[in-house]
């Protein structure tokens, strides 16, 4: 079972084919006791100072938190875009 810094866990994982210039993912969680199952479509673009954003080729969809540096404590330079809900405050 994969555990980010924030607490998600990923008990098992559905193969997506994402169709395009995109990346894919799924995530499940449960909410009230209820099952959810969410589709994660992610697009990259690069941009132009004055102009406008073009498609570039895509980042995956990240799983689990990247850090600014090797302590747990050193600051997210990347959060999960698995997080169905983000708990704040």
């Amino acid at each position: 079972m994969a555990m980010s810094t924030s607490g998600f866990t990923q008990p098992w994982t559905v193969p997506v084919v994402p169709l395009g210039n995109v990346s894919a993912a799924v995530v499940a969680w449960r909410r009230g006791g209820r099952l959810h199952i969410g589709p994660i479509v992610k697009a990259t673009f690069a941009f132009a100072k004055g102009g406008t954003m073009t498609p570039a080729a895509p980042v995956p969809v990240r799983v689990v938190e990247q850090l600014r540096g090797d302590a747990p404590d050193s600051g997210i330079r990347a959060s999960v875009d698995t997080a169905p809900l983000l708990q704040h405050g």
